[in-house]
């Protein structure tokens, strides 16, 4: 029975202003918290550079300076699910080859996905060959990589534009 001293004791009182207030500051700081987790920055430092080879033909490196409590995916199929990718592109270019790396990256069997990988620490360049069309051609550089800690992930993309001889 629920009747005390003639009051219902069953169903206690809500005050509807108070959970419509503590429903919206839990959305607020979801949504802040969120915000903040996903506005974090790519600590991995990209730099670009043309190397001149005569007759017309270029390379161009790209570099990664990796933090020491970094590493970032390696390219193609080593690199799992997430592989760092070198993407250059310009009308006054064709490509020569493909894209490749300095040395190779440390190689190992991850147990959580099942697969072999592959991942650089320190520092890694990234060579494409092209041949220009044209002279002073601006070539944009794009670079997408997962960098991780030991602990968490953070994907990353980059935009450079080199003009054939020098940055711009």
């Amino acid at each position: 029975c629920g009747l005390i001293y003639g009051k219902n004791y069953n169903k206690p009182k809500i005050n509807k202003q108070r959970m419509k207030f503590t429903k919206f500051l839990l959305v607020a700081l979801f949504a802040i918290f969120s915000t903040t987790l996903s506005a974090q920055e790519a600590r991995t430092a990209w730099t670009a550079e043309v190397e001149n080879l005569g007759e017309g033909y270029y390379n161009i490196n790209v570099t990664a300076s990796i933090p020491e409590d970094l590493h970032i995916y390696a390219m193609g199929e080593l690199g799992g699910y997430n592989p760092t990718v070198v993407t250059v592109e310009s009308e006054s270019i064709t490509l020569d080859g493909e894209v490749a790396p300095s040395r190779e990256p440390h190689k190992y069997y991850d147990d959580i996905f099942m697969v072999d990988m592959g991942d650089y620490s320190g520092e890694v360049t990234f060579t494409q060959k092209v041949a220009a069309h044209k002279k002073n051609a601006k070539v944009t550089v794009t670079i997408e990589w997962q960098e991780c800690t030991d602990e968490t992930c953070q994907m990353g993309e980059k935009e450079i534009e080199v003009k054939l001889g020098k940055e711009v």
